[in-house]
């Protein structure tokens, strides 16, 4: 993808920072890490990407978009399961210092509802909510927090198991 591409000089000059070093391979990563973090922006790929991970049972986080279909989702956490490989992925807006902020904010006071919205570009090959949209909905459930019902019908904290 052309953002993927654009941008990861930039990722990888900034993770560098952090004493990151950059390997030949993901099997070498396999190889050094406890914890795994798949954050290729192209949901299509992280299927594929994520085979040696579960196989190696190394705990993995996948960064939005987890997949760009039910069925990719599906059979993720399905092989996840399989392989009793912790697993997650979210919006890094879940974690927003802002956003959390705000359900215990002493100028706001109790929240008991709030409006969120945000942008919702759309890609050809992630329908839906897969892009961007995620967002949106992180953010409504981090200032809300847990029971959080969107026009009466409550919505799922964990994913469903398979």
């Amino acid at each position: 993808m052309e953002e993927s591409v654009r941008e990861l000089p930039k990722w990888t000059k900034d993770i560098k920072t952090y004493g990151v070093e950059i390997v030949a391979s993901p099997e070498e990563v396999l190889k050094r890490a406890d914890v795994i973090m798949v954050m290729s922006v192209d949901g299509r790929a992280h299927r594929e990407q994520l085979q040696a991970v579960l196989k190696a049972g190394k705990r993995v986080y996948v960064g939005r978009p987890l997949a760009a279909s039910l069925a990719d989702t599906v059979e993720i956490f399905r092989s996840a399961e399989q392989s009793k490989t912790p697993i997650f992925s979210c919006s890094q807006h879940r974690f927003s210092p802002g956003f959390i902020g705000m359900r215990n904010h002493e100028d706001v006071g109790d929240v008991i509802g709030c409006d969120v919205y945000g942008g919702c570009p759309r890609e050809p090959h992630h329908p839906d909510l897969f892009w961007h949209a995620i967002h949106g909905v992180e953010t409504l459930y981090t200032i809300m927090g847990a029971g959080v019902r969107v026009r009466d019908a409550p919505l799922r904290r964990t994913p469903p198991t398979w």
